[in-house]
């Protein structure tokens, strides 16, 4: 009996304790634009990563600055003309050149001026644009009066009078693997294809007739959707609830308003609370990887992150509190946590038990003599 308990008391130890075993990985927190103060650079709207492996970033007070790993160069209404300093969102081109999105029109950066757009000299429904998705030269714009789409001379308005947009409110936007477009909007989703639309919503759907916060393709003819929870929509067209269809380890989860990033390889990055927790998707099979513990501030309003070339995670905080931060995860030196080693001299009798011990990244069979 003695014995027995000593194994009991070894397992619990363990059961009680893996959760605090992290996966290794390289982060960095990375130096903040110079000559700006925390309250200038606190508030980010919006990411993304060129071919070079640049980093833009769409801040709301001081315009949008781009990152080499190195220095900053920042873009302003004062020393390049943009539109406005509160960028809301950027993108990079087919010609790897910019477009942002801001309060008071769009901007396109040939690489050597910026060229605004505005309701003036183009066919913007509206100065305010959410969102802007590059479509190789085809140049998607978000407003809260449609969609528009550049194709570098004509403009092509899409609104809920003259197409299926489930609502005119338009915040992100993604390429499936076939070459549809899908809209994320204040009441839903949509996507356009071969000049036919298909929409989600709650009439039709489990999707939320909500905002919509992020969309994200995989290379698996997956479409993934951040509202009140995270969804897939497969290539059949079927909706899924990622907590309720697809996860199935005993952690308990909430969802939150995360955002999303695919890496090279189709794989499809997300974060469910607890926030030390990332998942990564390959299909409908994911893996959860346990961070170790990383210096940021406090902050509130959600995230975003962008994958570059070399399979680097970038993420910002659009709000923080404390400290301003540019992160970087080095998904390349990522390996699971290493379970507690069981150790017990323990007599040994030719009885062994066999047990499989669940861990948040790494599932483990051990023996244990008694």
């Amino acid at each position: 009996m003695n014995r027995i308990l000593k194994v009991l008391f070894i397992v619990s130890w363990f059961l009680s304790g893996s959760e605090e075993a992290f996966c290794q990985m390289t982060i960095t927190n990375h130096s903040q634009p110079p000559g700006y103060t925390f309250q200038q650079t606190r508030y980010k709207n919006d990411m993304c990563i060129d071919t070079l492996n640049q980093v833009w970033v769409g801040f709301r007070e001081i315009g949008v600055g781009r990152y080499d790993g190195v220095s900053w160069v920042i873009y302003d209404s004062l020393n390049s003309g943009i539109p406005a300093n509160n960028v809301l969102s950027v993108n990079i081109d087919g010609a790897n050149q910019p477009w942002i999105g801001t309060m008071n029109g769009a901007s396109h950066f040939n690489g050597i001026s910026w060229i605004n757009y505005t309701t003036l000299n183009s066919g913007l429904p509206s100065n305010k644009i959410n969102s802007v998705f590059c479509e190789g030269n085809n140049i998607w714009m978000g407003t809260d009066d449609g969609v528009s789409m550049f194709d570098g001379s004509v403009w092509n308005n899409f609104t809920t009078s003259n197409s299926q947009l489930i609502n005119d409110t338009v915040y992100c936007m993604a390429k499936d693997v076939a070459g549809g477009i899908w809209f994320g909007t204040a009441g839903g989703v949509s996507r356009l294809f071969n000049n036919t639309w298909t929409i989600y919503d709650s009439l039709n759907s489990i999707i939320p007739s909500k905002r919509v916060k992020d969309i994200e393709a995989d290379s698996y003819g997956n479409v993934w959707i951040t509202s009140i929870e995270l969804y897939q929509i497969n290539s059949s067209g079927q909706v899924l609830n990622a907590l309720d269809d697809l996860y199935y380890d005993e952690l308990p989860l909430t969802s939150t308003a995360s955002d999303l990033a695919a890496d090279h390889s189709g794989n499809l990055y997300s974060m469910l609370l607890p926030y030390n927790r990332m998942f990564r998707f390959t299909n409908s099979q994911y893996e959860i990887m346990q961070l170790p513990p990383f210096s940021a501030g406090a902050w509130a309003g959600g995230f975003v992150w962008e994958i570059d070339a070399n399979n680097i995670l970038w993420m910002i905080f659009r709000i923080e509190t404390s400290q301003s931060s540019l992160l970087s995860f080095d998904l390349n030196s990522y390996s699971p946590p290493i379970p507690p080693l069981l150790a017990a001299k323990l007599i040994t009798t030719g009885i062994w038990i066999l047990m499989t011990l669940k861990h948040s990244c790494l599932q483990e069979e051990i023996c244990i003599g008694i």
